[in-house]
C-alpha cells in the first residue's frame, strides 16, 4: 500500500508534464493501473491461502487491500479522463488513499466524495460520543452476534463433517449468511465510529440485505459502495428500460465475486446473482402489474440460498455437491445430531435473523418522535453501551478459538 501510494502521488505530481506527452501519459496510466492489480492478485492468492489453513472466517471478507485497489483504481482512471477538476497534490493524494478508518473495511469512496466528507468535518464532543456508540454496536455485531454465531454452527461450514440432512443445510447457510452479513457491517460499523470520532462522517456500507425478502432490495443494499463502484465500470450498459441491463448486472455481481475470493465458485455466484437482480428490476419496470410479495419473497430465498450454498463453499464442486444437499440429494431430511445444534444456536439464530430485517433499528427511530420514549432511551442509552462493550471484551478474553474471532 505504501509503495503504490507513493507510486501514485508521483503520478499526480507530474501529471501536466506526462499530459504533454501523450503516448507517455497513456502507458504510465496503463502501468499503474496493473501495479495495482498484480498487487492485489498476489495479496489475494497469499492471505486467501493463509486464511484457509487457518480456517478462519475472513476468508469470506475482502479487507485491507481489496477496498484499496478499488479506490486506487478509480483514483487512477478518474485523474487520467480529467473527471477531478482540481488534481490534487501529493499529500491530498496520500491522505486520501490511506485514510485510516476506512482502509480496513471500506467504505469504497471517489476522490471527490472524499474531499466533500472532509471539507464537512466537524470535531465536536457530541460526534466523539456518537461516534463511540457506532463503535460499539459495531464491535456487539461482530463479537455478540457474527462471532458467537460462528462458536455454535463453524463445524458444519468444514467439507470432513461429512453430509447433512437438508434441515440443517438450510440452517447452515442462515447461519452462514448472518455471520458473514455481521461480521462485515460490525467492521463496517466501527470503521464509521472511529470516522466520526474524528468528525468525518462515511456514508452506511450496508443496509439491512439478508432477509429483505426482495432481490431488487438485496441488491441496492448488500455493500452498498462496493456494488456502486462495481456497477460504476458498466454504467452505460445499466438502463433498466433495456434488456441490456441485466446482461450489466450480470457483469457488475461477477466483478464483484471475483473480488470477494478468486476462485470459480465466486465467479459462479456473482453470474448467478446479477442474473436474477437485474431480470428482476428488468421484469418490475415492464410488467404493469405487481408481483405479489409471497412469490417474491420465495424467489429471494430460493435464490439467494442457492447462491450462499456456492458462495460458502472451498470449490465449485464442494458448491455444487452443498447445493444437491440443499434440496435432498443427501438423501435425509434430519438426523438425531440436528437437535444438537438447534439447542446451542437456535436462540441466538433468531435474534440475529430478527436484528438482520432492520425492525429493531427503526423501532428505535420513531421511539425518537415520542417525548417520553425519548427521554427514557437517553437516560438508558449509556448503561447499555457500557454493558455491551463489557460483553463484548469478556466473550474476547475468554474464547479460545481465535480463528472464529479474528
Amino acid at each position: 500500500m505504501g509503495v503504490m501510494t507513493l507510486l501514485t502521488a508521483g503520478y499526480v505530481y507530474y501529471i501536466e508534464k506526462l499530459r504533454k506527452k501523450r503516448l507517455c501519459f497513456l502507458l504510465m496510466t496503463a502501468l499503474l493501473l496493473l501495479l495495482y492489480l498484480a498487487g492485489f492478485a498476489v495479496w489475494s492468492v497469499y492471505l486467501y491461502g493463509k486464511l484457509w489453513q487457518m480456517d478462519s472466517f475472513l476468508r469470506f471478507c475482502p479487507f485491507g487491500a481489496a477496498f484499496f485497489v478499488l479506490q486506487g483504481i478509480r483514483f487512477v482512471w478518474e485523474i487520467f479522463s480529467g473527471r477531478i477538476a482540481a488534481v490534487p497534490d501529493p499529500f491530498q493524494t496520500a491522505e486520501y488513499l490511506l485514510f485510516y478508518p476506512r482502509l480496513v473495511m471500506g467504505p469504497v469512496q471517489s476522490y471527490e466524495e472524499h474531499a466533500a466528507m472532509c471539507s464537512r468535518a466537524e470535531l465536536c464532543s457530541a460526534h466523539v460520543g456518537s461516534g463511540l456508540g457506532k463503535f460499539i454496536l459495531g464491535l456487539s455485531k461482530k463479537v455478540l452476534l457474527a462471532d458467537t454465531i460462528g462458536l455454535a454452527f463453524s463445524a458444519l461450514y468444514r467439507p470432513e463433517y461429512g453430509d447433512i440432512s437438508v434441515v440443517m443445510t438450510w440452517v447452515m447457510l442462515l447461519a452462514f449468511v448472518l455471520q458473514l452479513y455481521f461480521t462485515a457491517a460490525g467492521y463496517a460499523d466501527m470503521a464509521k465510529g472511529i470516522s466520526l470520532c474524528y468528525g468525518f462522517q462515511l456514508p452506511d456500507s450496508y443496509g439491512y440485505p439478508a432477509v429483505s425478502g426482495s432481490l431488487a432490495d438485496f441488491g441496492e443494499q448488500w455493500n452498498q459502495s462496493v456494488v456502486k463502484w462495481c456497477r460504476g465500470c458498466f454504467s452505460p450498459m445499466l438502463h433498466v428500460q433495456k434488456w441490456q441491463y441485466v446482461l450489466g448486472m450480470v457483469a457488475s455481481w461477477m466483478l464483484l465475486g471475483c473480488w470477494y475470493r478468486p476462485g470459480l465458485q465466486m465467479l459462479f455466484w456473482g453470474i448467478w446473482m446479477g442474473l436474477w437482480i437485474g431480470l428482476d428490476q428488468y421484469l418490475k419496470n415492464k410488467l404493469t402489474r405487481k408481483i405479489p410479495g409471497v412469490i417474491e419473497g420465495l424467489v429471494f430465498i430460493l435464490v439467494t440460498f442457492t447462491g450462499w450454498a456456492v458462495f460458502s463453499a472451498p470449490t465449485l464442486a464442494d458448491g455444487i455437491h452443498r447445493l444437491g444437499l440443499l434440496f435432498g440429494g443427501g438423501g435425509r431430511f434430519s438426523q438425531d445430531r440436528d437437535l444438537y445444534f438447534i439447542q446451542s444456536g437456535g436462540m441466538i439464530l433468531l435474534i440475529a435473523l430478527y436484528s438482520a430485517t432492520g425492525h429493531f433499528a427503526s423501532l428505535l427511530e420513531k421511539s425518537q418522535q415520542i417525548p417520553i420514549l425519548s427521554k427514557i432511551r437517553g437516560i438508558l442509552t449509556l448503561p447499555v453501551q457500557a454493558g455491551l462493550l463489557v460483553l463484548c471484551l469478556a466473550l474476547i478474553v475468554t474464547q479460545q478459538d481465535t480463528s472464529v474471532l479474528l
